[in-house]
């Protein structure tokens, strides 16, 4: 019997910066990762634009994926970015559909 490895899910995750922009990015722990860039300690694209909070996440079965959709959304302007936030995207999709 081969020795499995478990599947560790990956979330991609958004945070709101005191300067209204959003950063993005993916972690198998996302609260640990939010709980840095809180303190300052998540790196320079947000230690000047704290405070920060979280206010997306989606979860993926491989880093890969979501790695993937990290450069998908950092193409996409703010517009739509706060269109996915709040909902209102996957709602127009689901119209659509």
């Amino acid at each position: 019997m081969k020795n499995r490895k478990k599947l560790k899910e990956v979330f991609v995750y958004i945070i709101e910066c005191a300067d209204d922009g959003y950063f993005i990015d993916c972690s198998p722990y996302v609260r640990l990762s939010v709980f840095r860039h809180q303190i300052g300690e998540g790196g320079k694209a947000t230690e000047q634009r704290l405070p920060v909070r979280l206010v997306y996440t989606e979860c993926y079965r491989s880093s890969e994926l979501a790695i993937e959709r990290v450069r998908q959304l950092n193409q996409w302007d703010q517009a739509k970015l706060r269109l996915l936030v709040s909902g209102a995207l996957r709602n127009k999709i689901q119209r659509i559909a």
